[in-house]
């Protein structure tokens, strides 16, 4: 990272052909991601339609309190499921992160019938 952005200079390149175009702050095709967001996503810096977002959420099924949520994922990237019961100060808590790079889904066991939902994308650690 020669201009210490926090974006990998590969990055950079690829996506814009320099390294001076992006930074933490910049926000190319000017939807709700910074740049660095889409490099932490791996979505598209330049494409407003190339998202990283929940698909859906499922409660129910066999159980009162199963519940499943989806997102568009990607191959290159790990996620992690966090939850809050409100919106505001509480911090989010994490209750599940992917095993492998590349699931795009969970199920698990909620009871509460109100929650709120994120998902963080992470690089993982390479071998």
């Amino acid at each position: 990272d020669t201009d210490e952005d926090t974006i990998p200079d590969a990055w950079e390149l690829t996506h814009f052909g320099d390294i001076k175009t992006a930074d933490a702050k910049s926000n190319a095709d000017t939807d709700l991601l910074s740049d660095l967001e889409e490099y932490l996503a791996d979505t598209d810096p330049r494409d407003p339609l190339d998202v990283f977002r929940i698909t859906s959420l499922a409660r129910g099924g066999d159980t009162p309190d199963w519940t499943r949520i989806d997102w568009l994922g990607r191959d290159t990237r790990s996620y992690a499921l966090e939850q809050r019961p409100a919106l505001g100060p509480d911090a989010w808590k994490e209750i599940w992160v992917s095993p492998a790079a590349g699931i795009s889904n969970a199920e698990f066991k909620e009871p509460s019938e109100q929650n709120f939902y994120r998902v963080r994308a992470f690089r993982p650690l390479s071998k």
